[in-house]
């Protein structure tokens, strides 16, 4: 049904023996065959060939939008889409390339773990709303433990109280440190009043 709904759409626009992919004209015998086809013999035996894709699963060129998403242009769609997923918290979008393009959203590049994977696309589907998802997405585990990921500077020895909100030299950076050498701690008979008193 929706792929005769765009056909239809197609032909109120004028464009339904354009085709989809390289922009040539559709013959006319193909579309006797298959009246909902978007490409062209050419393009079609392209992606035959393609090991990625086949001619019959071919990209949907429009989609339609939930109410509430509908005035977005394709920037704004992408931009909403990409924080709502980022609000969410249970995905990383680190290497996650997210576009919108006439109601269809496009997913590139990786995931960490399948289960993240999921998750994204129920965000976008179930909690956005959208219809039509090109998941081009690869699972890559413990992507973020990759050497071209990792800082370009290296940490640096902190002293004890020059961080903010950090105890003072004899606090509980005492009991870390005696806990980790397996020895008793045993508390400071003087110790130094926190930093904001001054008794």
């Amino acid at each position: 049904m929706r792929d005769i709904d765009e056909t239809l759409s197609r032909i109120d626009r004028g464009d339904y023996q354009v085709c989809t992919n390289c922009g040539g004209v559709i013959d006319e015998d193909r579309l006797l065959v298959n009246p909902t086809t978007t490409l062209c013999v050419e393009c079609a035996g392209k992606l035959e060939d393609s090991p990625s894709q086949s001619a019959d699963d071919e990209v949907p060129t429009a989609a339609e939008l939930p109410p509430d998403l509908d005035g977005l242009d394709d920037a704004e769609l992408s931009e909403y889409l990409m924080t709502l997923v980022q609000e969410d918290g249970q995905v990383d979008t680190e290497e996650l390339v997210l576009h919108a393009r006439n109601g269809v959203i496009f997913l590139e590049g990786a995931v960490p773990s399948e289960g993240e994977h999921q998750v994204l696309l129920n965000v976008l589907t179930d909690v956005a709303g959208v219809r039509e998802i090109v998941d081009h997405l690869e699972v890559v585990r413990l992507a973020w433990e990759r050497e071209d990921r990792s800082k370009a500077e290296a940490a640096q020895d902190v002293m004890p109280g020059t961080v903010p909100d950090q105890e003072p030299e004899g606090g509980t950076e005492d009991v870390v440190l005696s806990n980790e050498e397996g020895i008793p701690y045993e508390p400071p008979i003087n110790p130094p009043p926190p930093p904001h008193r001054e008794d």
